[in-house]
């Protein structure tokens, strides 16, 4: 299986890349923020929670467990908002 994107092949993985980290890291961002405002997506992270927590699955969850899931939802939620502050200004033709 290769790690090539088919529509430009450029490679996947991050140590062959030649842009910057930062640069690589402002696409993603931005990427993922464009899909998915913050509204956006806290909403389907709200969606991903109550199904995890309601599931049968849950119901092997020990009391840390279910720490640690509410814990990782709230830090999500809080990483989610702040993600579009992080992006540097785009350039923009004048």
């Amino acid at each position: 299986m290769s790690d090539r994107k088919e529509n430009s092949g450029k490679t996947n993985d991050s140590s062959l890349s030649t842009e910057p980290a930062a640069l690589h890291a402002a696409e993603i961002i931005r990427n993922f923020t464009l899909f998915y405002p913050p509204d956006v997506a806290k909403e389907a992270l709200w969606q991903l929670f109550n199904a995890g927590m309601s599931g049968t699955g849950a119901d092997y969850w020990n009391a840390c467990d279910r720490s640690n899931m509410l814990l990782f939802y709230r830090l999500a939620g809080e990483l989610v908002e702040v993600l579009p502050g992080l992006l540097p200004p785009q350039n923009q033709p004048s």
